[in-house]
């Protein structure tokens, strides 16, 4: 069963939502917001009227989730910049936060035969892998990357890179722990080793001014390497700790080619 998106915009009523109640009926649903603060300045958006749109937000926010429906928040510019998205863009999903497993109601299949599904935890919920590739699926772009700094991330890599044009970086296999990058005083490795790859020069291996896909998956690949270590112990699957050397980067390109540029 597809997932079904709905999205607010001016009209942030849960009750007597036509849209709302045919999604819902349909099966499993989630929502989405776009904020555009540019916009609202170029309109001369009193502060009281954004007040009272951001506390209808979070009230139905609130309510939404009572009835198992998550209300996910975007912000860009303006709904042009959204709107002007092509298959010359590249559209990056990146997260760094808390991940889990959970029991698949529907057992072991092919795709899955450890029966987990894997989560990331947002603030208002988690996101099973499957709900993310239903989300990916409404975004029309020729590239899009997914990073994912979290625990057991790697499991989500047989869902989400599944058409044409994904590239993920996981930072652990699916069934290990991420570890806490305290070494650079960070959140996780893979944030701040992308990071770098973003802001310094070593990723670009040729120095044209611009980053491939290999150059990218070779750099992640040596810088963990060189700095996720370990002293050894067992129990590295369920905790963290000492064990780091167990976590490895999981990098799947899905069809995109080792040359194509991505930055």
């Amino acid at each position: 069963m597809s997932l079904q998106l709905v999205w607010f915009r001016n009209d942030l009523r849960k009750e007597d939502n036509t849209a709302l109640i045919q999604a819902i009926d349909k099966g499993p649903c989630v929502a989405i917001y776009i904020a555009t603060p540019d916009q609202w300045q170029a309109h001369d958006d009193a502060l009281i009227k954004i007040d009272f749109w951001r506390r209808n937000l979070t009230e139905l926010q609130q309510s939404l989730k009572k009835i198992g429906v998550s209300l996910f928040y975007f912000q860009v510019p303006t709904y042009a910049i959204a709107g002007r998205m092509s298959t010359e863009d590249t559209f990056v999903f990146f997260f760094s936060g808390h991940g889990d497993q959970v029991t698949r109601a529907d057992g072991f299949e092919s795709s899955d035969p450890d029966g987990q599904d894997e989560i990331i935890e947002l603030y208002d919920g988690a996101v099973l892998d499957n709900e993310l590739n239903d989300m990916l699926a409404q975004i029309d772009v020729g590239k899009t990357l997914i990073i994912l700094d979290s625990c057991f991330s790697g499991g989500f890599s047989k869902d989400v890179i599944s058409v044409p044009g994904r590239m993920g970086l996981f930072s652990s296999e699916e069934d290990v722990t991420s570890q806490v990058a305290f070494k650079f005083q960070a959140g996780g490795y893979l944030s701040y080793f992308f990071e770098e790859a973003l802001t310094d020069t070593y990723a670009d291996s040729d120095q044209d001014g611009s980053l491939n896909a290999i150059e990218l998956s070779q750099f992640l690949h040596e810088r963990f390497r060189l700095d996720v270590k370990s002293f050894g112990d067992e129990n590295y699957v369920t905790t963290g700790g000492p064990q780091s050397n167990y976590q490895h980067l999981v990098v799947d390109r899905g069809s995109l080619d080792p040359f194509d540029i991505l930055f």
